[in-house]
């Protein structure tokens, strides 16, 4: 329902969840999302891009994170040499994300409120690999931990006798 209008922007208030929102912030946080998603930009770099302040993208991306957490745009049966690694806004906010070597698509991603751990690369890794994406190689920072979890995660999946 219409709830009058702030900045010239006409505002509406959604019975159901109880929040307010106008039509042009919403077209601005899923440019904001889709931006932070391919993990090229910077918080700087998305705020000139989109024409809002670095508060607001945060605000934008600590949001997002209790919602789409991992999406996969590959074909079954893709073979890929995973990046894996995670990047930061701030000191305690991120995105770990896996991409494709070659092609450069995103495979995985998840936000993060915390320092990207062991569990989070083994969350990923689990999605690929029951996905059909088959891991020619992975790519990655020295996380402690992080070899033996890929290779326990790759028996667990593959299920080898």
């Amino acid at each position: 329902m219409k709830k009058g209008k702030q900045s010239g922007h006409q505002k509406w208030y959604c019975k159901s969840c109880k929040s307010y929102f106008s039509v042009t912030h919403n077209a601005k946080k899923s440019k904001v999302i889709s931006l932070a998603e391919t993990g090229r930009y910077t918080t700087f770099d998305i705020s000139e891009k989109v024409g809002l302040s670095m508060r607001q993208i945060y605000r934008y991306l600590r949001q997002e994170k209790t919602y789409s957490q991992c999406g996969v745009s590959l074909h079954l049966d893709s073979e890929v040499v995973d990046l894996m690694d995670a990047m930061y806004w701030g000191r305690n906010f991120g995105l770990v994300i896996f991409q494709d070597n070659m092609v450069g698509t995103v495979l995985w991603y998840k936000f993060i409120d915390k320092k990207e751990s062991v569990g989070d690369y083994e969350e990923g890794l689990k999605h690929l690999l029951q996905h059909g994406i088959k891991i020619n190689g992975i790519v990655s920072d020295g996380l402690i931990g992080l070899r033996e979890r890929i290779y326990a995660v790759a028996m667990d999946v593959l299920r080898l006798p």
